[in-house]
């Protein structure tokens, strides 16, 4: 890390303990947060590939190639 990375992370730091100081500020933030959270448009977690659908067994190269281009 250069001196002017450190210095940059030692003003964040003290800004952020700053911020914190404030309960009204971190109650502020919450707020902000829940707001932004927008289930409509949020992205929804990927659906598991079918090769992780065989928990336990272990697939090789050529098992995983056959299974995948004789469907």
């Amino acid at each position: 890390m250069t001196s002017a990375q450190r210095s940059m992370c030692s003003v964040l730091m003290q800004h952020m303990g700053r911020f914190y100081e404030n309960p009204e500020n971190e109650r502020r933030f919450r707020e902000w947060k829940e707001r932004r959270n927008n289930p409509a448009t949020d992205l929804m977690p990927a659906a598991p590939s079918g090769c992780r659908q065989l928990a336990g067994k272990r697939l090789t190269a050529n098992l995983t190639a056959s299974r995948t281009f004789s469907s």
